[in-house]
Order: C-alpha cells, then structure tokens, then sequence
C-alpha cells in the first residue's frame, strides 16, 4: 500500500543499543535520543505526541520535533506505558510499579502486586496489566 505524501508515517523502533529509529516517508533514521537508558516500550497517542519508557525508571515525550526526558517518580525499570487521551497514560514496570499521568506530571498508583508487571492496555471501561506469573 503506497501512502500518499500528505500523510506522515512514523513509527519508532528502540533497540537493545539505546538508538531511536523512525521510520517517515518509506526511510528508517536515526534520531536523536536524551537517554542512555535502555528503551524498552514506545507508544504514541498522536504522531506529534509519543512517549517511551525503559530502565531506571526513564520516561522520555516526543512533541512532534524531539524527545525529552519526563521527570518520573520510579527508579524501576518500565516496561510498558499506554495511553487513553492526550492527558491521561499509565505506564508499568518491575515490583508491582503502577505510573498515571494526569497531563502534567507522573505519580504513583496503588499497586496490588510486587510482581514485575510488563504490560499495560485498556479498552473501553476495560483494564490489563500482566505479569510474567499471570496475575
């Protein structure tokens, strides 16, 4: 399927190396990341508003130029993050970590498990999180 030029595809791609790749107009590139923090999850609410997560806690925004690290309130490694608007994330991690994002800063959540949690996905009135031991 060809896209047209007025449309922008981007996709990032975080490897085990700490680069940041994304891929607009049919090219891969290298861009720039302010981490050397490993990358381990990526998502994007819009293609000017993306964020990923990694070790020690990292958080890292894209504003549709570049990224930037996000003050977070974990040293824990992240590994995933998901959001349902523009103003509302959460993202998870080792020993039960629980992140929400209000729109203007991450905090903790109540956690039920100490578990390392590796994913995060909501759907309608719906919410997932799992473990490596399935709770």
């Amino acid at each position: 399927m060809k896209l047209s030029r007025s449309v922008v595809t981007v996709i990032i791609l975080l490897s085990i190396n700490i680069s940041v790749f994304g891929f607009t107009d049919g090219i891969w590139e290298q861009v720039a990341s302010p981490t050397t923090s490993r990358l381990c999850f990526v998502y994007f609410v819009a293609k000017d508003d993306g964020w990923a997560v990694g070790d020690d806690g990292i958080i890292i925004h894209y504003d549709g130029n570049n990224w930037s690290i996000v003050g977070s309130p974990t040293g824990n490694v992240l590994w995933s993050v998901y959001f349902t608007s523009p103003d509302t994330g959460w993202a998870v991690g080792n020993f039960g970590t629980i992140l929400q994002y209000d729109g203007e800063i991450w905090n903790t959540f109540t956690s039920p498990t100490t578990e390392h949690l590796y994913s995060v996905f909501f759907y309608l009135s719906h919410q997932w999180v799992g473990s490596w031991l399935g709770s």
